[in-house]
């Protein structure tokens, strides 16, 4: 399934391609296979976005994959809604 084109912009970075692929995903975990497939990017590059975004608080790895935290999900909202 190809990602929606509101994730697809070609001017929006990779961390940012990758919380918005979470935002959509709605608390479901992910893992970065998955995520690639969503946001048309090789995995290796995916698994660098999640550090990226765990490294500034807003991603968080659990027991079955990826999702944002309250900080990423508040701060992602707000951009998508802006």
């Amino acid at each position: 399934m190809p990602a929606p084109r509101s994730i697809r912009e070609p001017t929006v970075l990779g961390p940012q391609l990758v919380a918005r692929a979470l935002l959509e995903l709605e608390g479901e975990p992910a893992t970065p296979d998955e995520l690639a497939l969503l946001v048309g990017r090789h995995p290796g590059n995916v698994r660098k976005f999640l550090l990226l975004l765990r490294a500034s608080g807003h991603a968080e790895r659990g027991e079955s994959g990826w999702l944002l935290t309250q900080a990423g999900d508040a701060a992602y909202r707000a951009e998508v809604a802006a």
